[in-house]
């Protein structure tokens, strides 16, 4: 598959495990992630909102085990009973090598990591969003890309990949914050 077709996504780990703990996440998303105070855009986007009406998340979650929500800035999380996927319309690539798109991602990433642990950058191509619906824990995810394709590398070191290589996933552990947090992005 060539890069234009693999798209940008962040999986986290997550445990809280009831429907009622899940659908909570929406509010606690409005209230202590409001998106259009760190991104430098008009917010004329619409909130984070859940995909289906209560009764159907509620099948959702009792058969597939997931949620998901619908975000600004073309931004989408996927919430399951032990992992959740943060899904945006990047593509892989945008994420390697610019700067600016980088930042805005991993800025969003920060914020969620308040929720759900610090996230492993993984190419789309990988379908990690499996892992989600079979119900897999953080650890298994890591171990099966361990398996695959070795340790994962710190995202600062992703500019150094090739462009049609996917064999990489990367983690973040936000030490250099301060400087994609800056307005100057």
């Amino acid at each position: 598959m060539d890069s234009l077709g693999v798209n940008f996504t962040a999986m986290f780990g997550y445990s809280e495990k009831t429907f009622e703990d899940m659908y909570e996440l929406h509010e606690r998303l409005r209230e202590q992630f409001p998106i259009h105070l760190f991104v430098n855009k008009d917010h004329n986007e619409e909130d984070w909102n859940w995909v289906g009406s209560l009764q159907d998340l509620k099948h959702d979650y009792m058969f597939d085990s997931a949620l998901t929500l619908d975000g600004p800035y073309g931004l989408k999380i996927v919430v399951g009973k032990h992992l959740c996927e943060l899904w945006h319309v990047s593509r892989w690539h945008h994420f390697q090598f610019e700067l600016e798109t980088r930042i805005f991602l991993r800025r969003v990433c920060l914020h969620l990591s308040d929720f759900f642990g610090t996230p492993l950058y993984i190419p789309e191509i990988h379908d990690c969003v499996g892992y989600l619906f079979d119900g897999c824990t953080m650890e298994q995810l890591k171990s099966d890309l361990f398996d695959k394709f070795g340790p994962a590398q710190h995202v600062n070191l992703i500019e150094q990949t090739s462009l049609h290589d996917y064999n990489h996933y990367f983690y973040d552990d936000f030490k250099d914050v301060a400087y994609f947090t800056a307005d100057s992005c």
